[in-house]
């Protein structure tokens, strides 16, 4: 591509090359690309104008363009960093080798440097961004340096997670992650299949839960595992949730608790737990109905904690609940990036 000129009224004449705003000149530091405008068509309206602006930069003609200045800067590095070790795709990332299983009881018992991990459908994958049981988590266990990571996936169920080609489905994610603790909140999605496919149901999350029971993520051991009941649905103006989930939601939940009591791992009933505040008509807790907004997940999030604990929930501070939502915005962009499909699939 070619230097673009901006001239007075802040445009270049087709194909002119030279200084930028302020008379700056190509050379060291110059950030190595430039602009070619293409022919601009006459009489084209104020939003064409721009249409061909931005139509012009996207096919300026790179074989033109000059060596960045900073490719032969002296001292310039030889290298860029590794970032492989960060990366992880289904043709390369590790699985989890077969251990023994692990039963977990509740109140659960955390370890120092535990990484815990929440896997599931949308009410953990909006958690991230309304952390509040993350916080807790840290709030009440200051010494145990935790390291807590969210893979949920909104429309997951237990053995439907539908992935980009070569994203690595949840076992190789959760090996990198390398898993000590598990919270696995499934039940909403797989409860539109309705009552009558229960049985199903429970034949399902019986290979799901074994299969999480005897692989070792982090290398050593299976993991603790604490299955989560879907939450309660609230009525909302032109949505009546609650009268058409509750009845469902309640059967599927008893079916999670019986299945986690069988297999030996720990079940936290937050259906319960949410469904009287979701009852009360002066309530506003979700947006439409099933998805919580902030007020839902900090009342979640205390309904979860004294599940699990068995204890009063601490009060994590504001500034602790902020920068937890912020690195887990970091964490995202990722686990997740736009346009996967560039990273690992076949535009990679």
């Amino acid at each position: 591509v070619e230097r673009l000129r901006f001239g007075a009224a802040g445009l270049a004449e087709p194909g002119e090359t030279g200084t930028k705003p302020g008379g700056r000149s190509p050379g060291a530091g110059d950030p190595g690309y430039t602009v070619r405008f293409s022919e601009m068509p006459r009489g084209l309206p104020r939003g064409g104008l721009l249409f061909w602006l931005c139509f012009s930069l996207a096919v300026g003609r790179a074989a033109d363009a000059p060596a960045p200045a900073h490719a032969h800067a002296a001292g310039a590095p030889a290298s860029v960093p590794d970032f492989t070790q960060f990366g992880i795709d289904e043709k390369s990332g590790s699985r989890p080798r077969q251990v023994d299983p692990v039963d977990t009881a509740l109140p659960l018992a955390l370890r120092r440097g535990d990484r815990v991990v929440f896997i599931g459908n949308t009410l953990f994958e909006r958690a991230a961004d309304f952390p509040h049981f993350e916080a807790m988590l840290h709030a009440g266990h200051p010494e145990l340096d935790l390291v807590v990571r969210t893979l949920a996936w909104s429309a997951d169920e237990i053995d439907l997670m539908p992935r980009p080609k070569n994203f690595g489905d949840i076992q190789q994610h959760l090996t990198a992650q390398k898993a000590d603790v598990i919270f696995a909140a499934f039940g909403f999605n797989e409860s539109f299949g309705g009552v009558e496919r229960l049985p199903e149901f429970r034949a399902r999350l019986a290979r799901f839960i074994t299969g999480l029971k005897t692989s070792a993520y982090n290398g050593r051991t299976a993991p603790r595992i604490v299955l989560v009941s879907p939450i309660a649905s609230e009525n909302v103006p032109g949505v009546p949730a609650a009268d058409l989930n509750n009845a469902r939601l309640a059967a599927y939940t008893r079916a999670m608790e019986a299945a986690a009591a069988e297999h030996k791992i720990g079940f936290v009933n937050v259906f319960d737990a949410t469904k009287a505040a979701l009852d009360d008509p002066k309530s506003d807790l979700t947006y439409n109905g099933v998805h919580l907004e902030d007020a839902g997940y900090a009342l979640l999030a205390k309904r979860l904690y004294e599940g699990t604990f068995v204890s009063p929930p601490p009060r994590p501070t504001a500034e602790l609940v902020v920068a937890i939502a912020d690195q887990n915005r970091q964490f995202f962009r990722r686990y997740r990036p736009l346009n996967t499909y560039y990273y690992t699939g076949d535009r990679n």
